[in-house]
C-alpha cells in the first residue's frame, strides 16, 4: 500500500483533528510530531488499523483448527464446535460474503450435498438450513433433526475436535453395495456316464 501526497495530507489533517481537545502547549507538540511522521510511519499506522481477520477467514486459511467434512470451488463445510445436534455443519464461502443475495450458488449446492450425507450416514430424519450473519459474514448452518424440532435458539453443546473427527468419519462413510453375482451352472445333458471295464486281477 503506497500513499499519495494527497492521502498523506488528508491523514495528517485527520490526526490533527483528533488532538483538538489537548491544551495549547501539548497540542502544538503533538502537531509537530504529526507533521514529522514519514510516509512509511503513516502506512504502518494504517495497516495496524485494518480490521482483523474474522474466525471464518482464519478457518478458510487453515489458521484455526477445524474439522472439514466437504468442500467445492467456492465454499467449505466444517463441523460446528458448539452444535445444536450431532453433525451440525457450517458452510463458509471461501471469499467473504456480506449479503445473503451474494451467496454463491456453490455454497447452496454444498449445503444440499452435506444435508444428504447427514440424513444417509447419521440417520437424521431431515435437516434444517439456516442462513445467518455472524462477524459481518453470511454463512449457512445445516442442522440434522433427529427426534424433536429445532431452531437457531436451540441449546448447544460444546464438542472437542476428537469428537468431531469421529462424527466426520461417520458422515463420510461411503456405502459400497455388493452386487450378488448369480452363477448359473449349466448341466450338460448330452453326456452319458462313462462305463469303465472292470479289471480282473
Amino acid at each position: 500500500m503506497s500513499l499519495t501526497q494527497e492521502q498523506i495530507k488528508e491523514l495528517k489533517s485527520q490526526l490533527k483533528g483528533q488532538i483538538s481537545h489537548l491544551p495549547a502547549d501539548k497540542k502544538a507538540e503533538a502537531e509537530k510530531q504529526i507533521e514529522s511522521l514519514s510516509q512509511e510511519a503513516l502506512e504502518e499506522m494504517l495497516s495496524q488499523q485494518q480490521p482483523k481477520k474474522t474466525i471464518f477467514r482464519m478457518i478458510v486459511d487453515n489458521e484455526v483448527e477445524s474439522v472439514k467434512i466437504d468442500e467445492n470451488s467456492q465454499a467449505i463445510a466444517i463441523l460446528e464446535l458448539n452444535p445444536i445436534s450431532k453433525g451440525h455443519a457450517i458452510i463458509i464461502p471461501k471469499s467473504p460474503v456480506k449479503e445473503e443475495s451474494q451467496l454463491p450458488k456453490e455454497a447452496h449446492s454444498l449445503s444440499e450435498r452435506v444435508s444428504k450425507k447427514l440424513i444417509e450416514n447419521l440417520k437424521a430424519k431431515s435437516t434444517q438450513v439456516f442462513i445467518e450473519k455472524k462477524f459481518g459474514e453470511i454463512i449457512i448452518d445445516v442442522v440434522p433433526i433427529y427426534d424433536k424440532p429445532i431452531s437457531q435458539d436451540s441449546p448447544r453443546q460444546k464438542s472437542s475436535i476428537e469428537e468431531l473427527q469421529k462424527i466426520k468419519t461417520s458422515i463420510n462413510v461411503e456405502k459400497i453395495e455388493k452386487k450378488r453375482e448369480i452363477i448359473k451352472k449349466e448341466k450338460k445333458q448330452d453326456q452319458k456316464p462313462v462305463k469303465l471295464k472292470r479289471r480282473v486281477p
